[in-house]
């Protein structure tokens, strides 16, 4: 199991150094969208109490915070481009076919992966002592 958590650990830094795009993603954004401000609640993140498989996979595909802007999904600085919405879900499709969905569960926002794991979302929290 810990060998596993380590090979995810290690994918997640090789995409987030750039050294895994996935197809369908492009790092490259318009100006106008760069200047679009933020709002409370645009920036989510997986509740760290959440199952430790789906913060693996959060990890491992770049959701593990990022902020979405209407129908939009943006992970660091690259925005998902394979976002569709079907009612209130928004489905994005990630590398090896991998979904996820982001929807409402019991009152609660989730990330929800095709393979099965389940993350509760919360908004952003800035660490205590920033601003």
């Amino acid at each position: 199991m810990k060998s596993s958590i380590v090979i995810l650990a290690a994918a997640a830094l090789l995409s987030a150094c750039g050294g895994g795009s996935e197809p369908g993603t492009s790092s490259k954004s318009s100006a106008a969208e760069a200047e679009l401000p933020l709002r409370r609640g645009d920036v989510w993140e997986v509740d760290p109490a959440s199952a430790g498989d789906a913060q693996a996979l959060a990890y491992l595909y770049g959701l593990h915070s990022f902020v979405r802007q209407g129908d939009g999904l943006f992970t660091a600085n690259t925005r998902l481009t394979n976002v569709k919405k079907e009612g209130d879900v928004l489905i994005a499709t990630l590398g090896d076919g991998v979904e996820a969905r982001l929807e409402e569960r019991d009152g609660k926002s989730v990330l929800a992966f095709s393979t099965g794991p389940v993350a509760t979302l919360r908004e952003h929290q800035a660490p205590e002592g920033t601003q």
